[in-house]
C-alpha cells in the first residue's frame, strides 16, 4: 500500500514532474540529505550516516568521494546533539550544509554521485528518493518501508539491508545508467501519470458501487 492504495494499482503518490529537476551527468560526490520528517535528530539517518563519517566513510574515502549533509536542523532541543555527536564525527571529507532551500537541495541532488538515505523508520514514501532521481542520481538506501517499491535495485539505486553494506553499494553506482532513474520516475512517479492513475482508480471504484448515490454522481466527472 501507497498512501491509502493498492501498488498494484500502479498508483504511487505523491508525484513529481521530471522535467522540473536539472537532469545531470554523473559528478564524483555523495550526498546525504536528511529531512525532519525521517524521525528528526537522532532518530533519523543522520546518525547512522555519519556512523559512515567511520564505517560508510571507509568506503567513501578510497573512492575519492566527498559527502554532503543536508538537512532540518532548527530545533533547539537538537543543538546538542548536532553539536556534540554529529560535528565530531564529520572530517575534512564532510561537508555540513545545514537546511536546504528546495533550489539548494535540488542542485545538491542533481551534483552528486549518489543519494545515500538510511533511513530509520518504515518511511511510507520518501519524496526525497524520486526528487534524486529525477535529477539522474541514483539512491542507496536502507530496506526500510516504501525504499523497495521505489528503488528498483540495481538499476536505479540499491537496497542494503546492513548498514556496512552501504559503502559496497556506493562503489557500485558508477554502472548504474542515470537515464534509467529519470526514466523510472517519469513513468511512475511523473504528476499527470499519478493523476490520471488516480482519476481512473476512482472511476473504477464509482462503477463498482453503482448504488452509492456520492459515487454515481462523481461519474461524469471522471469521463
Amino acid at each position: 500500500m501507497i498512501n491509502g492504495l493498492p501498488s498494484a494499482a500502479g498508483t504511487n503518490s505523491p508525484g513529481s514532474h521530471p522535467a522540473s529537476y536539472r537532469f545531470a551527468g554523473r559528478p564524483r560526490q555523495v550526498a546525504l540529505i536528511i529531512r525532519e520528517d525521517s524521525g528528526g535528530f537522532p532518530a533519523g539517518g543522520t546518525q547512522t550516516g555519519l556512523a559512515t563519517a567511520s564505517g560508510v566513510r571507509d568506503g567513501i574515502v578510497p573512492l575519492r568521494l566527498p559527502l554532503t549533509v543536508a538537512g532540518c536542523c532548527n530545533d533547539p532541543a537538537e543543538q546538542p546533539y548536532i553539536e556534540g555527536e554529529l560535528r565530531p564525527r564529520m572530517g575534512d571529507d564532510v561537508r555540513w550544509v545545514g537546511e536546504a532551500d528546495r533550489r539548494t537541495k535540488l542542485d545538491l541532488l542533481a551534483s552528486a554521485g549518489c543519494l545515500l538515505f538510511p533511513i530509520q523508520w518504515e518511511e511510507p514514501f520518501g519524496m526525497v528518493m524520486i526528487e534524486a532521481m529525477a535529477c539522474g542520481t541514483p539512491v542507496v538506501a536502507l530496506r526500510r518501508g516504501s525504499v523497495p517499491e521505489i528503488v528498483e535495485e540495481g538499476v536505479t539505486g540499491f537496497n542494503c539491508d546492513h548498514l556496512a553494506q552501504l559503502a559496497q553499494a556506493i562503489g557500485s553506482v558508477d554502472r548504474l545508467d542515470p537515464r534509467a532513474c529519470r526514466g523510472r520516475v517519469h513513468r511512475h512517479f511523473d504528476t499527470d501519470q499519478m493523476a490520471a492513475a488516480y482519476a481512473a482508480l476512482y472511476q473504477q471504484l464509482c462503477w463498482r458501487h453503482p448504488r452509492s448515490e456520492p459515487a454515481a454522481r462523481m461519474i461524469p466527472l471522471l469521463r
